[in-house]
């Protein structure tokens, strides 16, 4: 009887431990994920960003105009490594940008952002491309 009780502490301590080291790898994927696609800073502009050899590569661009300015609507890709296959992202990151060429605003998940369909909801699409 006692070494069922061994035996099922042993499964318990193993438990726990798949666990934190499950969670490890996570947060990890999270931060790795992250800093393969975040922008280096609020004030960058579009040339500095996407010139970068280590930025995001852009598979789509779109210009719209909201609420009287234009913006450049760039869709990044998604990386191609491991910790976008554990973090899973439902949507390529999307980087805003105003008609000075700075950085307005970006989403990590497209898929996720409500607030990004609304924007683009209530502005108007005036031209779309594709890069090669």
């Amino acid at each position: 009887m006692k070494r069922h009780g061994k035996s099922f502490l042993v499964w318990i301590l193993s438990l726990i431990a798949l666990c934190v080291v499950g969670l490890g790898v996570f947060v990890w994927a999270m931060e790795d994920y992250g800093a393969r696609i975040a922008p280096p800073g609020k004030d960058v502009d579009k040339e500095t960003f996407f010139s970068d050899a280590k930025g995001p590569t852009i598979i789509k661009s779109e210009l719209f105009l909201h609420e009287g300015r234009q913006y450049s609507v760039m869709t990044g890709k998604i990386p191609n490594c491991f910790s976008s296959w554990i973090v899973l992202p439902s949507g390529p990151p999307v980087y805003i940008f105003d008609d000075s060429g700075k950085l307005s605003d970006w989403v990590a998940d497209s898929g996720e952002s409500s607030w990004l369909e609304q924007w683009i909801r209530e502005s108007k699409l005036l031209a779309t491309t594709y890069p090669e």
